[in-house]
Order: structure tokens, then sequence, then C-alpha cells
């Protein structure tokens, strides 16, 4: 296969020149091949990868808070990461996140000051703690096994009970 390193299109390898931009094809891409990574708003800017994320999911949850603060971004997938979502459901690969590369760091103080603001909230006094709950089940599972040789063992004495009278 033939690549423009420009616009990253894919060619056949009898092709010279990429058609989009004229320049000439190299055989590989030095950096990872990305799907899908162009869109209309984005060609004209310099574009590079903000983050990688578990899941497309996270990806537009993502993208729409940087929309909000008028940045631009989109989200790519690594080889086969996209048939990959719409296979199977599930991508092992992360669903990468781009933005204007003149933005990125205000695109990092935007995200990283979301997720930090996600504090986990403290335990109250009157919650149950792990290990009183941990102790509880212990003890319900051990009445329930008394309960169970009781009766197995009584269940025979009945019988012979019955089955002598």
């Amino acid at each position: 296969m033939a690549w423009c390193k420009n616009c990253r299109s894919e060619y056949e390898p009898h092709v010279k020149n990429c058609a989009e931009c004229s320049e000439e094809l190299v055989d590989t891409l030095e950096d990872v091949k990305y799907e899908n990574v162009q869109r209309e708003d984005l060609t004209d800017n310099k574009c590079t990868l903000l983050m990688n994320v578990a899941s497309t999911f996270e990806a537009n949850a993502i993208i729409s808070l940087l929309e909000v603060e008028n940045i631009s971004a989109f989200k790519g997938y690594k080889s086969s990461g996209e048939y990959l979502n719409i296979a199977t459901g599930f991508n092992y690969q992360g669903t990468d996140i781009f933005v204007p590369i003149e933005l990125l760091y205000k695109a990092k103080e935007i995200v990283e000051g979301q997720l930090n603001s996600y504090d986990m909230p403290e335990e109250d006094e009157g919650d149950v703690n792990l290990e009183e709950l941990g102790r509880q089940l212990h003890n319900r599972n051990r009445n329930i096994l008394r309960f169970m040789l009781f009766v197995l063992i009584l269940i025979p004495v009945f019988v012979a009970i019955l089955t002598n009278i």
C-alpha cells in the first residue's frame, strides 16, 4: 500500500502521487495510522492527540465538554478499532481524541479540571463499614450452614422413627 504523508490517504501500490494534495506517496507512515481522523472543520488545522480513553461513550462526553468551550475535537481509532467497535461493541484499543495543536494545553486544562472536580464523597458516620458488613455476612452464612446440617441430621432420625412404628 502507498500512503500520503500529508493527508494520510491510502492508495494502491501503483499510484505515485496523492490525488488530493499532489504529494508524493510513501510506502509506510512513521507514526500510527488512524482511521477517520479527518473532519471537515479541522482539515486546515494541524491536529494532535489529546488523550486515549477506554470507550466511545467517554470520548463523546469529552468531545462535548470541549465543544462547549469552543474547542473543535474529534475521535479516531487505531487500525481496526472502528471495525471492532461496530462488530463486537467493544474496542480494546480505546478511542483517541484529537484537538488542534494550538489549543492542546487549553483542552488538557479543561479535561483535567473536569476530571478533578469529581471527588469521592466522604463516608458518613451512619454508614456501615465493610469490615462490619463482612462479619455480618460471615455470621449469616454460618447460621445457614448450621441449620442445613441440623435438618440433614433430623430427617434420617424422623424417617427411622416413622419406619419402626
